[in-house]
């Protein structure tokens, strides 16, 4: 590999200029020294890849310039130059960290042959000692890194490097980005009040030249014997001999610093020692980080997980096949089971005992679609009723992979909706008691007037005969008043059928009759023919149509006029019902706030009534709207979708 700095040492200028045109000539980077003398002043303060030495130099022979130079760089290569080729140079010259030699006189073929194998064999080394570094490390933050826990892992790495370089005392510390300190989140041989309170500032002179450095920060106690006295106490200065310390870096990212000592009774760090720390210093930031992000990750997952499961609706993912692929702990509890048993069984199996997904399967509709969709639903497996809401789930593409699925458990919900509906009826019945009071008691007086006669006094077989015809059509009329307080009365069964609309407004008005004629309030009726049925619950609307002429009725205290009107838009699909009255209007300001519950401008009022009317509506999939102007009255609309078969 061309590229490489060799310094060529001999005292002969014919060997320095070979040398020199034939390495410069294969792109080395080449420099010369015509002795030992200047060889060990060029070695002080440069470092080469490989040193081409003559063994026989005066003053300074080879053997000694090799010895100096693996002192400045143990991992130098060496290939010796000589024209004496005994067996004790041979053997001298491989203790002293020779790769190869070179007879005089020698071609240039000879010099690059030995020249590449000396670099070759270096490199092999080279990559051996990364290998030696990486190999434990790589295999034990493999091992750790399911556990996610970086203070184990720093332990376990910390061992790995004691033992790996023979150090005594080690700490490996990290940097806290909030607090701009390290702490020391693993330590071997350290007093534990050191680790417990290792907290150093990044500003401290000696770790902001750690931090801040590309090289290891190396002090040894000959040569450094004044330090700051909490940097002694970190590093148990003075029983150590010499202590380095390495910047741990992830790209340009600094995580931390890894500092290691070796006490008296041992020796200091060898240039070796800081190669193969360098390299281990590079994999030990890369596990932390790795773990750290792990553990991050981890932590969001557990987070994950006990939010998912502390919801109180129950949850359920579902793949494209209506397989389950993950439920929480909710929806399992109500199914008597875990969420692990859930995973993999199909939905339709699972809440239908069905081998087949049901026609109306909210899952294929979002599959096929792409729509969130929200349904209410009896559920005898889970018992109760229950909103469905069903959206869908993406992948990275964008595509629908699946579709989330939350149960919402409304029995109770509806319970309360059911006694707010059962409680407005009873208002209601309260407005129109003395209408419904006056509309009975009139047959009743026809009823005993007739009796009387019938009891007190003979009469003739064909006025009796009267009499008693009028006396049961009476009957019948008092049985049919009190039927239609009664199916109004009776709470809702909740099982929508298909239902003529006319009718209702015709039941509704029949009930509202005399309370009407006694407001001086005229109804006019233009009901539409063939209207096509809605799917509802009879009564219901028949409440919802009850509570907007009551209303209409309030708004007209001196009497008026309610227009009632039917119809139906069949590009939409939507029956209308519009109730429109002569009296005082709303104000804008209140016109937004009509539906909200309790919210009333009349003394006697509950605020429920139109609130509850907004509520079947919508439940019934359909809406109100409204229209007031002040002075001159209002328009209540009703829109509800047809129901049954498509009349397109």
């Amino acid at each position: 590999m061309a590229g490489e700095r060799i310094l060529v040492v001999d005292d002969d200028p014919g060997v320095l200029q070979l040398c020199t045109r034939t390495l410069t000539a294969e792109g080395y980077q080449v420099q010369e020294a015509g002795g030992g003398q200047e060889a060990l002043a060029r070695l002080e303060d440069e470092r080469f890849d490989l040193l081409l030495v003559d063994i026989k130099m005066p003053e300074v022979d080879g053997l000694a310039v090799l010895q100096q130079a693996r002192q400045f760089d143990p991992g130098v290569a060496a290939v010796i130059i000589t024209g004496y080729g005994t067996l004790e140079n041979a053997i001298e010259a491989l203790r002293t960290g020779a790769r190869g030699f070179l007879l005089k006189p020698f071609d240039p073929d000879e010099l690059l042959a030995a020249v590449s194998d000396a670099l070759e064999r270096k490199w092999l080394e080279q990559e051996n000692l990364r290998l030696k570094a990486r190999l434990p490390i790589l295999e034990m933050s493999q091992a750790l890194m399911p556990e996610a826990n970086v203070g184990r892992m720093a332990e376990r790495l910390l061992e790995i490097v004691v033992r790996e370089v023979g150090a005594d005392r080690a700490s490996l510390l990290l940097l806290d980005e909030k607090t701009n300190e390290l702490y020391v989140a693993g330590a071997i041989g350290l007093p534990a009040g050191i680790v417990n309170t290792g907290w150093i500032r990044v500003g401290h002179d000696f770790v902001e030249q750690t931090l801040s450095g590309d090289e290891p920060l190396i002090l040894n106690r000959e040569a450094d014997s004044e330090l700051d006295p909490s940097l002694q106490a970190l590093l148990t200065w003075p029983d150590v001999i010499a202590t380095v310390c390495l910047p741990l870096r992830t790209g340009k990212k600094t995580i931390g610093a890894l500092n290691l000592c070796r006490l008296l009774d041992n020796v200091p760090f060898s240039r070796d020692d800081l190669d193969l720390l360098s390299i281990m210093s590079s994999q030990i930031a890369i596990a932390l980080e790795n773990a750290r992000l792990y553990e991050v990750v981890a932590r969001s997952k557990r987070e994950w997980e006990a939010t998912f499961d502390a919801i109180a609706d129950g949850i359920s993912i579902h793949d494209a096949d209506f397989r389950i692929v993950r439920a929480n702990r909710a929806l399992a509890e109500r199914l008597g089971t875990t969420p692990r048993a859930l995973v993999g069984r199909t939905c339709y199996e699972l809440f239908h005992h069905s081998q087949s997904p049901l026609e109306n399967c909210p899952h294929a509709s979002v599959m096929q679609n792409g729509q969130p969709q929200s349904i209410e639903l009896e559920e005898p497996v889970l018992g109760g009723t229950f909103q469905l809401s069903t959206y869908p789930l993406r992948n990275g593409r964008g595509e629908i992979a699946g579709s989330v699925h939350v149960l919402r458990d409304i029995t109770a919900q509806k319970q309360i909706q059911a006694s707010l509906i059962q409680t407005e009826k009873l208002t209601a019945l309260g407005c129109l008691a003395a209408s419904l009071a006056h509309e009975i008691n009139n047959p009743l007086q026809a009823l005993r007037s007739g009796l009387r006669l019938l009891v007190n006094r003979p009469l003739e077989e064909e006025k009796r005969q009267r009499y008693l015809e009028i006396a049961s059509r009476e009957v019948e009329r008092v049985i049919a008043i009190v039927e239609r307080v009664l199916n109004f009365y009776r709470p809702s069964a909740e099982q929508r059928e298909l239902t003529a609309i006319n009718e209702v407004v015709d039941e509704t008005l029949a009930l509202a009759g005399k309370r009407l004629q006694h407001g001086r309030v005229v109804v006019r009726r233009e009901l539409a023919a063939g209207l096509p049925p809605v799917e509802a619950v009879g009564d219901q609307l028949k409440q919802v149509f009850l509570n907007i002429v009551l209303n209409a009725l309030e708004a007209m205290p001196d009497g008026g006029e309610l227009t009632v009107k039917t119809g139906w838009e069949q590009t939409r699909q939507e029956v209308w019902i519009a109730f429109t009255d002569t009296g005082e209007g709303i104000p804008p300001e209140n016109l937004s706030r009509i539906f909200e519950p309790f919210y009333t401008t009349r003394l006697k009022g509950t605020g429920l009534g139109l609130s509850i009317s907004h509520g079947i509506v919508e439940r019934h999939g359909g809406r109100i709207e409204v229209e007031s102007e002040v002075g001159r009255g209002s328009t209540f609309t009703v829109w509800l979708p047809v129901g049954g078969q498509d009349h397109a």
